[in-house]
Parts: C-alpha cells; sequence; structure tokens
C-alpha cells in the first residue's frame, strides 16, 4: 500500500465486493461548507467563521474546532460581502490580516500537526464554494507549509 493513500472497497447488495477507484489522499487540506454532511475522510473538522451559520444546530454538527480568531474581521468580512468582484482585494487584505494575526502561528501549528495524522478540513458557512474566506486561508497555510521545506 502507498504511504498517505488509502484505497477503498465496497460491498455490493448481493454479497460481492467492487473496487472503488477514487483514492483519498490523506493529510491533504480540504475546505467544504459547514452544511455539507461530514464524511469520513474530512479528518478533523474546524469550522473558521467567526459567526455561527444560520439553522445549523451545534449539537448536530460534527466539528473538532471552532476558530473564530483566524476568520476574516468583521470590517472585512462586512467590506467584502461575497461580492466576487471583490475577491481579490478581499483576498489580499485577508492575507495581510492573517499575517499579523497574533493567533495564526498557533493555528498553523495545530492544522499542520492534525495533518501529520490525516485530513484537515475547513468549515465555512459561505454560499459559494470558491470565492470565500476559506479558500483564501487554505491557500495561505499552503503557502505557510512551503516556507518551511
Amino acid at each position: 500500500m502507498l504511504e498517505g493513500v488509502e484505497f477503498l472497497s465496497e460491498t455490493r447488495a448481493n454479497g460481492g465486493v467492487r473496487e472503488v477507484y477514487t483514492l483519498i489522499n490523506k493529510n491533504e487540506l480540504l475546505c467544504k461548507r459547514i452544511y455539507d454532511p461530514p464524511k469520513p475522510e474530512d479528518g478533523y473538522r474546524v469550522f473558521v467563521d467567526r459567526l455561527w451559520p444560520r439553522g445549523v444546530k451545534k449539537e448536530n454538527i460534527r466539528i473538532d474546532l471552532w476558530e473564530k480568531d483566524i476568520a476574516p474581521s468583521t470590517e472585512l468580512r462586512k467590506w467584502f460581502g461575497h461580492t466576487i468582484e471583490r475577491f481579490a482585494e478581499f483576498s489580499i487584505r485577508y492575507i495581510a490580516e492573517l499575517d499579523a494575526n497574533p493567533h495564526a502561528k498557533a493555528f498553523l501549528n495545530t492544522i499542520q500537526d492534525k495533518r501529520k495524522h490525516g485530513n484537515v478540513t475547513l468549515l465555512f458557512g459561505a454560499k459559494d464554494r470558491m470565492f470565500n474566506h476559506a479558500a483564501v486561508l487554505k491557500n495561505w497555510i499552503e503557502t505557510q507549509d512551503l516556507k518551511t521545506i
């Protein structure tokens, strides 16, 4: 078996076994909406929004950590307003906030430590899966990882 890769198989209804060709890479950094159902491949689940999402009961969601202090500032979040045309500037401003954030180093250490043991999923509440702060945060974490090589 390849290190860091997990092969899946599933049992068919008739009792036979069918190989599934999807590979799950371990130690990945993933992003997904908090509204999406948890999956085993999510690994350690970190909610990275400052505000709890509407319509979600805490007892119905599996999160391992709620990291409010790593989210964009209220001012930046309100300025962005999920306007795609502002995303590039939002990304620059959010990265500047992360670089100046006194909680960022401890957060980064936690994520790096958890990734040694499996996947880490950054959870966010925004509707847009591409243009959101979790995508910027993921990119920032991966950039920090490269700096340590």
